[in-house]
């Protein structure tokens, strides 16, 4: 009887690195304009890369039913709490600075602007605040991934 042995090599996802330019002063914008930059320049850039982002986080992470979800959020124009968007854009520089090998996760540093904002800050309307201050966002393990990181470190 011949043994033979097979390897099953695991499908390798790439990371995924979402970048946009900063928008200064984008918490002082008029709620309107401050839509349609988001969904001019945050989603259109996220949805080039097959990553489906809203409040929640990434919902190509949860496959067909997420991505389902996120087409009703962006069609009824809720994928994102813009005030909560602009409040955290506000406070993200009160908290942290950038660094070169810091990775901090989306959802921890979701956490800590909600206690410091005192405001329930939401994962996905944090990724969007950062992108738009300028920070990338790491999804590392591709469009799988729910919570990226980003290279900041805690300031205070």
């Amino acid at each position: 009887m011949e043994i033979t042995s097979m390897t099953v090599k695991p499908s390798v996802q790439k990371a995924i690195s979402i970048s946009i330019t900063a928008v200064p002063k984008f918490d002082e914008l008029p709620i309107d304009l401050a839509v349609q930059l988001i969904y001019d320049r945050v989603v259109s850039i996220c949805e080039e890369k097959k990553i489906r982002l809203s409040w929640e986080g990434n919902h190509s992470a949860l496959g067909k039913k997420g991505v389902e979800a996120y087409d009703r959020k962006k069609e009824q124009h809720t994928l994102f709490n813009v005030e909560t968007v602009q409040l955290a854009f506000a406070n993200v520089d009160d908290l942290l600075i950038p660094a070169e090998n810091t990775g901090c996760d989306s959802l921890d540093l979701s956490q800590t602007l909600t206690d410091h904002c005192k405001d329930k800050v939401h994962q996905g309307d944090l990724i969007v605040a950062m992108l738009l201050k300028g920070y990338s966002a790491y999804f590392r393990e591709g469009h799988k991934d729910k919570n990226p990181s980003f290279q900041v470190s805690y300031f205070k």
